[in-house]
């Protein structure tokens, strides 16, 4: 590491002198530190400007002997000196472009998640809007991993707000705000996450459930909407609750999935169509939105009532309580996706087929294409699959 007192080059100050800077030089990598001090030529740098070059020198020395300019780039060590000497232009610099990166966001749920992200940090850390780039360190995370911990025991769901971290990262190194990046040595790893798919004996009994109980008289509608996700390859609660009638055209439901925002085409079955029927909206396809405030507080009600399917109910004395012992106490909405899927495998239908049906790519870029475009492979995977669950 070497530093050379240099000038401005690309532009003369309007009273005609360059700016001083000091330039860092580390395995033929130079980042630039500009100073306070001004002069027209080499032969006239001021004193000030030496003794700065000499100080900078020292603490650059008394860094080197700590380690923390280890492994460090010559931009990492300008970002450094700079933050020495003006910390207070990188307070809340983390929360700036963490807020400015929501704002690239057009999905409303993707917005939603980064500000529940944003949530937990302020949450853990009582000075978030102190924060800099270079305050979030590997134990700086370990540490907001343990905080997360206590609420989600579940790494995968942790996770999801480290990712949120990272992805800001990220942001902010393209927008060149900072060479810092903590998650070299942070690697996120998940765990496998437990079985979400039914047997074809469990989804049989599911479907064929419809005891009407004077307490919980929504039960068939649910399972008949749980039914009817597994018909449409597992559509995502959000797309089936905001299709509109209009989306239902010459046999197909055509929409852009929310979560991706790419266009996607399913062919309805007549077991679909007639759930549908059943259903309907005066707007939408389905009447979801016209019960309910949103899809979210929806998906709560569902995935409560699926949890009471096939359920004993009992009456501990007179006017007692009903106590439920529930056949599937995990279950979930969600589940009528991840047991399409596994159905389809177990038929041998091939697994970019499999992609495309969940709208997930597969393989190259090419191979997604011609999936994406070639509508008959899933119209035909489904209907196997359909035939093999209804009639075996």
């Amino acid at each position: 590491m070497k530093t050379i007192i240099t000038l401005d080059s690309r532009r003369k100050n309007t009273d005609g002198t360059r700016t001083i800077r000091i330039c860092f030089i580390k395995d033929n990598e130079s980042a630039y530190f500009t100073t306070q001090y001004r002069c027209n030529d080499k032969k006239t740098i001021p004193n000030e400007a030496i003794i700065l070059n000499e100080e900078i020198n020292r603490l650059l020395i008394s860094w080197d002997v700590q380690g923390k300019i280890e492994n460090k780039t010559a931009r990492d060590i300008k970002r450094m000196i700079d933050l020495h000497y003006s910390p207070e232009k990188h307070i809340g610099q983390f929360m700036t472009y963490f807020n400015a990166f929501i704002e690239t966001k057009e999905n409303v749920r993707t917005r939603e998640v980064y500000e529940h992200t944003l949530k937990k940090i302020k949450a853990f850390d009582k000075e978030t809007n102190k924060l800099d780039f270079c305050d979030i360190t590997k134990g700086w995370l370990l540490t907001f991993d343990k905080f997360m911990a206590m609420t989600s025991p579940a790494r995968n769901a942790r996770n999801i707000h480290l990712r949120n971290i990272r992805a800001v990262f990220n942001y902010a190194i393209d927008e060149g705000a900072t060479t810092h990046y903590p998650f070299r040595k942070f690697p996120l790893r998940n765990e496998e996450t437990a079985k979400r798919s039914l047997t074809i004996e469990e989804l049989r009994y599911i479907f064929a459930f419809n005891e009407v109980r004077p307490h919980d008289r929504l039960l068939p509608h649910y399972v008949d909407m749980f039914r009817l996700v597994f018909l449409l390859m597992g559509i995502n609660m959000v797309d089936l609750a905001h299709l509109k009638k209009t989306d239902l055209r010459n046999g197909r439901i055509e929409y852009r999935r929310s979560k991706t925002g790419k266009l996607y085409s399913i062919k309805v079955e007549p077991e679909a169509m007639e759930i549908i029927e059943r259903n309907a909206g005066e707007k939408y396809l389905v009447n979801i939105l016209e019960r309910y405030k949103n899809h979210r507080d929806y998906t709560q009600h569902i995935n409560r009532a699926l949890k009471r399917i096939g359920t004993m109910e009992r009456k501990t004395g007179r006017g007692g309580k009903v106590v439920y012992q529930p056949k599937f106490p995990t279950l979930s909405v969600y589940w009528a996706r991840h047991t399409w899927a596994t159905i389809a495998a177990s038929l041998d239908i091939p697994v970019e087929t499999i992609s495309a049906a969940l709208g997930h790519s597969y393989g190259s870029r090419v191979t997604a294409i011609y999936i994406k475009f070639d509508k008959g492979k899933v119209d035909v995977a489904n209907r196997k699959v359909i035939d093999y669950v209804f009639y075996g």
